[in-house]
């Protein structure tokens, strides 16, 4: 902002008392004639009246809190980051510490409009020209759900992932969906650190070559690790925002945690306490077997969605 002593001004008096403040005059007859100023003026001034419209009357600070980020939320591709600054220099000060942390766990997440992280491989083990082996598994639910691939897509891109991002997209879902990991490492590890540390729910795809032993960076973990340790900031980790969607038909189909690679036993451990949607296979025409996916497809787009709700809910007393 280019004027950032009206955001101090505005956080400190109410709108029906500044005026009469007379370092604010003082500041106002100084930059009256400066490029913009009015404009950031009137902008910031309209911001504190429904700053204060929507929060003073509010009964308790935790109602604050919850009404502050609907208003930031209603304010992401407008106004967002003048609304935060007034609210974090005017009300957050005089919430608990737990809501102060709270608020700003929300804002991240608001900010970044990351309301699900969707993590997936595009590794092998396949034979070289063939179909992605996940491709092929469920090629009749990913034809219905996408438009055609291509011959290249169906060999290098995990279809399956793109499918379940369609489904959430459909139901006005934003979230974070890298399809392609072939770049600079630096520059992937970068984005993907950004939407794991910004991300209300955690999607991943499980699919059984993401467990095997690494050559090189797997990503899959990485996005786990740093998901898990986002989500917990706020008071141990939230079960409900870790959602593992298994390419399989049942937790048999899971590596054994005791003889999967080391440092993944926690990581298999986790999918299999934390109750994954598995998805059984139709490579070939079956009906039932596509609605059978489509379905469960649909309870994790319910289960985003009560995320969403529930982020506004939870705020500390």
């Amino acid at each position: 902002m280019s004027y950032p002593d009206l955001i101090r001004l505005f956080a400190r008096y109410r709108v029906a008392e500044i005026q009469s403040v007379q370092e604010y005059a003082d500041y106002c007859a100084g930059n009256l004639n400066s490029l913009g100023f009015r404009d950031e003026r009137d902008k910031t001034e309209m911001a504190k009246k429904a700053i204060e419209e929507r929060l003073d009357n509010q009964p308790s600070a935790k109602d604050q809190v919850r009404q502050a980020l609907k208003l930031l939320q209603s304010q992401r591709k407008l106004e967002f980051e003048r609304y935060y600054d007034l609210i974090a220099a005017g009300q957050k000060p005089r919430w608990s510490t737990e809501q102060q942390n709270y608020f700003e766990h929300a804002v991240r997440i608001i900010r970044s409009a990351n309301y699900f992280f969707l993590s997936f491989t595009s590794r092998g083990p396949d034979t070289p020209g063939a179909d992605k082996s996940i491709n092929r598994r469920y090629w009749q639910f990913i034809r219905r759900t996408i438009r055609l691939a291509t011959n290249s897509d169906r060999k290098e891109r995990n279809l399956l992932a793109d499918a379940i991002d369609t489904a959430l997209r459909d139901e006005a879902i934003e979230g974070f969906y890298y399809k392609r990991h072939e770049n600079d490492n630096s520059v992937v590890e970068r984005k993907l650190r950004e939407g794991c540390e910004s991300c209300l729910v955690f999607l991943q795809l499980v699919d059984h070559p993401m467990f095997h032993p690494p050559r090189e960076s797997n990503y899959c973990q990485i996005e786990y690790e740093l998901a898990r340790n986002f989500i917990s900031q706020t008071g141990g980790l939230d079960e409900k925002r870790i959602l593992f969607i298994v390419a399989a038909k049942e937790p048999a189909d899971l590596p054994d945690p005791d003889t999967v690679y080391a440092p993944y036993k926690e990581w298999v451990e986790h999918i299999r306490r934390n109750s994954a949607v598995y998805l059984p296979p139709v490579p070939d025409q079956s009906k039932d077997g596509v609605n059978k996916i489509k379905e469960k497809i649909a309870g994790i787009v319910a289960q985003v969605k009560a995320a969403k709700k529930d982020m506004l809910d939870r705020v500390p007393n």
